[in-house]
């Protein structure tokens, strides 16, 4: 009889044990909540690739992310690429963490530039998820996993532009040159154009412009300080006019719509080397066109 009792009392306790871990488990599980969310679900080759990691404190207690290495927590990442195997980081100096106080009960969202930590140079499918850890909790969180693809676009138009020398710093050396490309492809909702500027180093940047809603190709041309003017069909009336320099910045973005049944179009002054919008007129926002965002948008799955 007693060892009949020793039998169940001992599979009681193993029973309590394992509850208890299991238990123990799922409070140390509940303790932070992490999710993951892509800006998109497909991207150009070199194009910026965002993430946004929403972030919820059930610990009871306020957390601190700062430098010092008690308190020096982080997110990190882990993706794998189209060969299935993991990517490792090219930078990891940056702590998109840093000084953010995460208070018992409150949720942060924390925007992170994965393209600035890691190359996604190949065309294919690509997997990521990220790894909450804090030298004040005893356990990694992870999130789930989001996949995203990466693919090229097709050259419509390029052209080898020399970079200026506005300060003539570089007098008597070679001219530095970088390749300007205009971009068209499909991310699996619409055609757009995208322009790339790069050289047999890097790639300068890659930035999304006007959908191609299949009229007449956008109109290019480069002036005397190496500036790339385009301009893009966007609908039957209205015209989007851009002007980049060769880091790929922003310097003029304008709107021009067709008047008295004359479209605008890009002309060049050959002897002063510029250029300029002629015909059509200045297209009124909200009454011609309505404008993009272009920040990161971020949408559940």
């Amino acid at each position: 009889m007693n060892f009949i009792n020793f039998k169940y009392r001992h599979k009681f306790n193993v029973l309590l044990f394992a509850l208890i871990t299991l238990l123990g488990a799922n409070a140390l599980k509940a303790q932070f909540g992490i999710n993951l969310e892509l800006n998109r679900e497909n991207y150009l080759v070199h194009e910026p690739v965002f993430a946004k990691l929403s972030i919820r404190n059930y610990s009871g207690r306020a957390l601190v992310f700062g430098e010092i290495p008690e308190l020096k927590g982080d997110v990190s990442f882990e993706i794998y690429g189209p060969d299935g195997e993991i990517i490792r980081p090219y930078n990891t100096k940056l702590n998109s963490m840093n000084n953010i106080v995460l208070n018992s009960g409150a949720t942060t969202d924390v925007v992170v530039p994965l393209s600035r930590m890691y190359h996604f140079s190949r065309p294919g499918s690509y997997t990521v998820k990220a790894l909450l850890s804090h030298p004040q909790i005893s356990s990694t969180y992870v999130s789930k996993t989001q996949s995203f693809f990466i693919f090229n676009g097709f050259c419509v138009w390029e052209r080898k532009v020399g970079v200026p020398d506005l300060f003539n710093k570089n007098a008597g050396k070679q001219i530095k040159t970088r390749s300007v490309r205009l971009l068209n492809f499909y991310d699996n909702k619409r055609k757009l154009f995208a322009l790339c500027i790069e050289d047999k180093k890097y790639v300068y940047g890659v930035v999304r412009l006007a959908p191609d809603i299949g009229n007449k190709p956008p109109q290019c041309q480069i002036d005397g300080l190496s500036l790339v003017h385009i301009l893009i069909q966007i609908s039957p009336k209205v015209f989007s006019y851009y002007v980049y320099d060769l880091n790929t910045r922003l310097q003029e973005h304008q709107y021009y719509a067709r008047s008295n049944s004359i479209n605008p179009r890009i002309v060049v002054d050959e002897k002063q080397g510029m250029v300029t919008v002629a015909g059509g007129r200045k297209a009124i926002q909200g009454q011609d066109f309505v404008e993009d965002d272009p920040s990161p948008v971020f949408k559940e799955k």
